[in-house]
């Protein structure tokens, strides 16, 4: 149980996050798929819609960090890839005329999550995309991101793809595909 004398930043809990998934996933693997089905899972692959591309990406920048064994496959729809209350781009335009998910909303998302002291433009486990060490980008995953191109979205997901293409690695390539 929290309590009032026991804070927990949002960075703690998104690390705590991360490691819950992780945790999760070795549980499944070890004690479903292994003991279970007794298959021994070799390979697997991360998929992330919207805030799950996010909890992907800050999944993937963990293994990396922990050394871990790295999904062979990202798949990427619509993700939140920079969680900065105070950004704008072209793209975010888009959210003016959105019936589902308008500014006011996506701001609102944006501020629930973040606290005051978070950094968003400097935490990767926040703001996937602003992953900076040529390092860990080389190491990241074959990657491929799906995102409509009047989505308010669209130019962090271009901006993310772009530093994936940079490493110009062979075994790993990103992609934008048009969903409407």
């Amino acid at each position: 149980m929290i309590t009032d004398s026991l804070q927990i930043t949002s960075i703690q809990a998104v690390l705590r996050i991360v490691s819950l998934v992780y945790f999760g996933f070795s549980w499944v693997n070890k004690q479903m798929i292994e003991a279970v089905f007794e298959v021994k899972v070799e390979t697997f692959i991360l998929v992330g819609d919207s805030a799950g591309g996010n909890l992907v990406c800050g999944l993937t920048y963990w293994l990396i960090e922990s050394k871990k064994q790295l999904p062979k496959f990202l798949s990427l729809c619509y993700p939140a890839m920079y969680l900065r209350p105070d950004s704008y781009s072209p793209s975010m335009l888009y959210a003016l005329d959105d019936l589902f998910m308008n500014y006011s909303a996506l701001r609102g998302v944006i501020s629930s999550y973040l606290n005051e002291d978070d950094k968003p433009n400097e935490d990767p486990y926040i703001s996937p995309a602003v992953i900076d060490d040529p390092d860990v980008i080389a190491q990241m995953p074959k990657t491929i991101v799906y995102v409509g191109t009047h989505d308010p979205l669209f130019d962090d997901a271009v901006r993310f793809v772009a530093k994936l293409r940079l490493t110009n690695q062979q075994n790993q390539w990103a992609s934008l595909h048009d969903i409407i």
